[in-house]
């Protein structure tokens, strides 16, 4: 069985040494205390969110803070390639299910996307930091849910423009390529994802540093945002030949990268 995983993300590894102990305070040692009632010897994992990684056994435990001894700890590395999700936002908080059930397929980066068919905004000031705090804790439990050593980033709200802009800027110089997760294009029959990053798997296509998926509304993208994203560098891809909920599109897309190209995700950055 897995060990719980707790969020400790001042943890470096410069001062771990094996054998020696560990505090762990704050939220997530009154959530482990509280909630988890993690009790004396038990084991446990801690993240930093970074990539390192700590294995402990309790050695006290109280509803302020958790001591326990280091068995072993590492530095573990980010894929080769990077995997971002633009997550348009949707009622029903169906956009926070989109980005927990991708960051627990195994999304590194997250944008808010304030599409023009958007239903719900996110008004800037207070809103928009209270939607922003909501969408970084869900996908912090979704992190340590699925024991990840690396907490996605949740950039603040783009408009469609900076998509448009950081799309273009990704695929210039950074190696990158971008996919409008759309049922249809202006120009041509959409391209299957799967089959782009078979090519990928089958060395057909060079290796992308980084993986974009727009998602958009319930209501679709416009045209017009289709036009720029497509100007700007992206390919319109199809997940299925049913049409996904603006809930379900994003994951779907991420795990098809990760399922086709595991062997390639697998390796270290370069």
């Amino acid at each position: 069985m897995s060990l719980p995983v707790f969020y400790a993300p001042e943890m470096r590894i410069e001062a771990l040494r094996e054998g020696a102990e560990y505090l762990l305070t704050g939220a997530e040692a009154h959530h482990a205390a509280v909630v988890r009632r993690i009790r004396l010897d038990e084991k446990i994992e801690l993240v930093n969110g970074s990539g390192l990684r700590a294995k402990l056994s309790v050695t006290n435990v109280s509803r302020k803070e958790l001591r326990g001894k280091i068995l072993e700890f590492a530095q573990e590395y980010e894929p080769q390639v990077r995997l971002i999700l633009v997550q348009a936002l949707a009622k029903g908080g169906r956009d926070e299910q989109a980005i927990e059930t991708a960051t627990e397929y195994g999304v590194n980066e997250i944008i808010p996307w304030e599409a023009q068919r958007c239903v719900v905004t996110w008004e800037r000031g207070a809103k928009e930091e209270k939607a922003l705090t909501k969408w970084r804790s869900t996908v912090l439990a979704a992190a340590k849910q699925s024991r990840r050593s690396f907490l996605p980033k949740v950039h603040g709200k783009f408009n469609t423009q900076q998509v448009a802009g950081l799309i273009q800027q990704s695929v210039e110089n950074c190696g990158s390529r971008a996919f409008i997760c759309h049922e249809e294009s202006l120009t041509m029959l959409p391209v299957e994802l799967e089959r782009i990053v078979k090519f990928v798997a089958e060395g057909r296509i060079e290796v992308p540093a980084t993986l974009i998926f727009v998602v958009g509304p319930e209501g679709g993208i416009t045209p017009n945002e289709l036009l720029q994203f497509a100007y700007a560098g992206a390919q319109v891809v199809t997940l299925s030949p049913h049409v996904l909920r603006s809930a379900t599109a994003g994951p779907k897309a991420i795990a098809a990268a990760q399922t086709t190209l595991w062997d390639i995700m697998r390796k270290p950055a370069r």
